[in-house]
């Protein structure tokens, strides 16, 4: 018997993308055994403002961090990148559905916070009409003691949780049963998480480019005491991301990080 396509989808601003967004696709996808995983940059995030990196350039420095990754199983979708249109995820997940099928196993990738928020995301109470929500447990999370009582009922009828490696041969069969379902199930999944935002991020890397402005200028010497490892003092743009620290080192992929260097982007905390 043939069986149904499993994707996932990943959706968020992206901005810049970094590890931990890598990291978790890579957990989601295994712990719900998916044929492939579509990150989703938003042209127009209903939840944030306007001051965001252009949409072209989230896009690609997604493209480019899914390169250390196998691009069959991991890609780029474009689905929400008109920036006249605010995009509900509701929105997004009925024009998937309508895209793959009935038949095809669609799961929409959210963290533990947005779950516990989801009566009040847009028409939140009917994404699983349209898909499964994958969602990310996290340490000290008690969905049992939700004190609403519309949403502790709605969780009630539609979760599913990811027993451990050695769990009871039942539940593990509950569990394989449940991952046939194209949609309707909320599984809470036991995926390790980086501990990385973008928004510390855009932080770190306009405290780059300010400690670099001053260097050109000479008014700093080298030895100011930041991470910024060999050869800062003479790197042609694009040329040497030794330039960033080793925070960023560690969280952002070299091919987003050369594009960011190449592009001049998040020079200072206010513009992108």
């Amino acid at each position: 018997m043939h069986q149904a396509k499993a994707y996932g989808f990943l959706g968020g601003s992206f901005d810049p993308i970094h590890k931990g967004h890598l990291n978790l696709a890579k957990g989601v996808r295994r712990s719900l055994k998916l044929d492939k995983i579509f990150l989703i940059p938003n042209a127009a995030p209903p939840h944030k403002a306007g001051n965001t990196t252009s949409y072209e350039s989230r896009l690609q420095m997604t493209d480019l961090a899914l390169e250390s990754l196998n691009h069959r199983q991991y890609q780029v979708s474009r689905i929400e990148q008109d920036p006249k249109h605010r995009h509900y995820t509701y929105d997004t997940l009925k024009l998937l559905r309508q895209k793959y099928g009935e038949d095809t196993r669609l799961y929409f990738i959210m963290g533990m916070d947005s779950l516990l928020d989801l009566d009040i995301w847009h028409k939140g109470f009917e994404l699983t009409d349209f898909a499964n929500l994958a969602v990310i447990d996290r340490p000290g999370s008690d969905l049992e003691h939700c004190e609403k009582k519309a949403l502790k009922d709605y969780l009630a009828a539609h979760v599913v949780y990811e027993p451990a490696a050695f769990a009871d041969p039942l539940q593990l069969k509950q569990f394989s049963e449940a991952l046939k379902e194209p949609k309707g199930k909320i599984f809470i999944l036991r995926v390790p998480v980086m501990d990385v935002s973008s928004t510390a991020l855009r932080a770190e890397l306009a405290k780059v480019s300010a400690q670099r402005s001053k260097r050109a200028l000479g008014l700093e010497g080298t030895g100011s005491g930041q991470d910024f490892g060999a050869g800062t003092g003479s790197a042609a743009p694009g040329s040497d991301i030794t330039v960033f620290t080793g925070t960023l080192q560690h969280a952002v992929t070299p091919q987003v990080l050369r594009y960011i260097q190449n592009r001049g982007l998040y020079q200072n905390s206010n513009s992108r």
